[in-house]
């Protein structure tokens, strides 16, 4: 069967694991004989798409950048519908941002199936994390407060009009024909809040080829490290504090910390205030593939989410190189790391701080985790991913086949 698939990626995606994902299956879906089409509603991201995919690229406005999905929805509907006319057989959403649009089409009779990736709770949560896990207490006024924590003016203008129209946006977001949730977690959520869960099925992202068996080039120095958004669901302030009880038993450790994000400034402050800033590198955000450096020097990665992560590429990519995991026991991640790496309680700084001593002490139950690895990430190969997600396309595009038909 040929298939004509639109990948929608929005701005939202651009600065995590999310446009890395619809890179990576843009690449191999072409290569499987996919005709792939991109749209990418991306601003100041470097992006490098596979010579074999059609992008097309929108520029977004400062504006569309801070209050999606609702100003990407018109632009995103037009999209399809010009789309559908080229033989599109499936829309692929990857990211909320454009979950509207592709609901508006839907409701003004688009013809092409349209599918989405369950990568964030955007779909039942106005800012993504759903950290109250309780959509009955999602008022607007609750809404509004949520919205606009720790944002400029001008996202704290934009949540008014935004909480006020967020239960059309989950009405529209529950419209379309099927769903793809990253974890067993995020299927148990999504259906909770509504989602018909005959809809949906459970396909984990894929690792990127290229970075098994990388040579570790442990030092004298005991690192720690963490890749990702600073942000309050990722719990980065319990990880400062547990490393800093950790640093004044067992002097020879450093933690590196990489990205950037609204608590950068809080997070400096804590380190300064606990007086390890000769123990702690805040780098930053620097380019992907720069952090492969990072992820060889490290002895742990952890990952210190408090929220119900929806899946966690960085764990594929610190597991690729024999790096250990220690996470959070809440959300995706520790269905993800299996038996090569250790939980901890989300918020407790004083497991956490437990569990990092624990292999910092116990070097041969790092070793034996950081040989786990390589049989853990191999249940998310490449090649598995894209067969699963090709059958699900087919199986929805069958569907329409058949709904033709009847008409």
């Amino acid at each position: 069967m040929n298939l004509n698939v639109a990948l929608m990626a929005s701005s939202g995606a651009g600065s995590g694991g999310g446009q890395r994902s619809v890179r990576l299956l843009a690449k191999l879906l072409a290569h499987e004989g996919v005709k792939v089409t991109v749209i990418s509603y991306e601003k100041d991201v470097d992006l490098e798409w596979p010579a074999d995919v059609n992008v097309i690229e929108r520029n977004v406005s400062k504006i569309q950048q801070h209050a999606q999905p609702l100003t990407l929805a018109k632009v995103v509907m037009n999209d399809m519908f010009s789309l559908e006319k080229k033989g599109i057989d499936v829309f692929h959403i990857y990211n909320f941002g454009c979950i509207a649009g592709s609901g508006l089409y839907k409701l003004f009779g688009g013809q092409s199936k349209v599918v989405a990736t369950l990568n964030s709770y955007s779909g039942i949560c106005p800012t993504g994390d759903y950290l109250c896990c309780n959509i009955r207490l999602c008022s607007i006024a609750h809404r509004i407060k949520c919205l606009g924590k720790n944002q400029r003016m001008m996202m704290k203008l934009l949540s008014v009009p935004c909480s006020i129209l967020f239960p059309y946006v989950m009405n529209l977001s529950r419209s379309l024909d099927a769903y793809i949730a990253m974890s067993n977690s995020v299927k148990e959520i999504y259906s909770e809040a509504g989602f018909d869960v005959n809809r949906m099925v459970v396909i984990p992202a894929a690792y990127e080829e290229g970075y098994f068996k990388c040579e570790r080039e442990y030092g004298n120095t005991f690192r720690v490290l963490y890749v990702g958004s600073l942000s309050e669901n990722k719990g980065v302030g319990t990880l400062i504090t547990a490393f800093a009880h950790m640093a004044k038993k067992r002097p020879d450790c450093k933690l590196t910390v990489i990205g950037d994000g609204a608590l950068k400034k809080d997070l400096v402050r804590m380190v300064m205030d606990l007086n390890i800033c000769d123990k702690v590198e805040l780098l930053g955000r620097m380019a992907h593939n720069d952090i492969f450096v990072y992820y060889k020097k490290a002895h742990i990665f952890v990952h210190p989410g408090i929220w119900h992560e929806p899946f966690g590429r960085t764990l594929l990519e610190s597991m690729s190189v024999g790096l250990p995991c220690v996470v959070s026991n809440t959300g995706a991640p520790p269905e993800i790391i299996g038996d090569a790496g250790l939980t901890f309680h989300a918020g407790d700084s004083n497991d956490l701080r437990n569990k990092l001593m624990l292999l910092y002490d116990n070097r041969e139950l790092l070793s034996e985790l950081s040989v786990k690895c390589e049989d853990v990430v191999n249940k998310y190969d490449p090649k598995s991913f894209v067969e699963k997600t090709i059958s699900f396309y087919q199986d929805v595009s069958e569907v329409n086949k058949k709904d033709n038909s009847i008409t």
